[in-house]
């Protein structure tokens, strides 16, 4: 099972991913805007390379084959990608040494924000299976499907740590790089939308792979709902996915199956509400009668 993770500027809103720096920060003046900005750049990036030594490190610690420290771990790519692009930021921000302090720096943290994007990639869920404008949008007018994951289980093979992040939905499209820093920072750039996106109370799974596909792992998969117009929609993609289910459950029984729902049109109602199913017969019985 492959999971595909998302490009930040790909995303169907370009606000997306587009928070921009304060030009004024409370208690710094505009002299000394420019300093402790680089500060915190400096600062940044010195821990990501400092993270760098200490994996490649305890790397050769516990391992006395002679390798370089490239194939230390993935994470040492990870950290000395981010001290490479803090360094860049930084060099923009003296580049021409032009405009304002103000402008200097959001000039700094739109270059920043940019190189980022090629480095993270996003993965998003939402909270609710029944939101009827998610199925519209993202389920092909309800004829797709939803698959449910349990947000305890590792999503991807080799991940270590991981979490779903809440994204936060605000009317302010600004932050304050200087006060919060540039983990934190960089956390509300991949998780803030505006208010308006609110109905889909998402969460985002995200990497530091960069965008594309990434091996998933079956187990974190709990579940699979049909739309509501699935009927509708007999194809080789549908009985493709009913074969995939067929295999998987001779595989995982008892509390580890998966389980099985369709969602179904609430009478007089802008609504769906989902039917559960014991076996795969069944799903399959109320599809071909929809």
């Amino acid at each position: 099972m492959g999971l595909y993770f998302s490009d930040p500027l790909s995303f169907n809103d370009p606000y997306d991913f587009d928070l921009e720096c304060l030009r004024v920060t409370k208690g710094v003046g505009t002299r000394n805007l420019v300093d402790q900005y680089a500060d915190r750049l400096s600062q940044a990036a010195d821990a990501a390379a400092w993270m760098v030594d200490r994996l490649v490190d305890r790397y050769l610690e516990t391992n006395r084959e002679d390798r370089g420290p490239m194939d230390a771990s993935p994470a040492v790519d990870i950290f000395r990608s981010k001290a490479g692009l803090l360094h860049k930021a930084l060099a923009a921000l003296g580049d021409g040494n032009s405009g304002s302090a103000s402008e200097r720096v959001a000039c700094s943290w739109d270059k920043l924000r940019q190189e980022l994007a090629g480095t993270y990639g996003v993965r998003c869920y939402s909270s609710s299976p029944t939101q009827m404008l998610l199925w519209s949008h993202y389920a092909s007018g309800h004829r797709g499907v939803c698959l449910e994951f349990d947000s305890a289980k590792r999503p991807v093979r080799g991940w270590k740590h991981f979490d779903y992040l809440p994204v936060a939905y605000s009317d302010g499209r600004s932050i304050d790089v200087l006060s919060v820093g540039f983990d934190a920072a960089f956390a509300s750039l991949l998780t803030t939308k505006g208010v308006e996106w609110a109905y889909e109370l998402e969460h985002r799974l995200i990497t530091l792979r960069g965008h594309g596909m990434q091996p998933g792992l079956l187990p974190s998969l709990s579940g699979v709902i049909l739309g509501a117009r699935a009927g509708a929609n007999r194809t080789e993609q549908l009985d493709r996915l009913f074969d995939a289910i067929a295999r998987n459950q001779d595989r995982r029984r008892g509390p580890g199956a998966i389980s099985l729902s369709a969602a179904e049109e609430v009478p007089g109602r802008f609504d769906v509400a989902l039917r559960h199913f014991a076996r795969l017969e069944e799903l399959r019985g109320f599809v071909a009668e929809a």
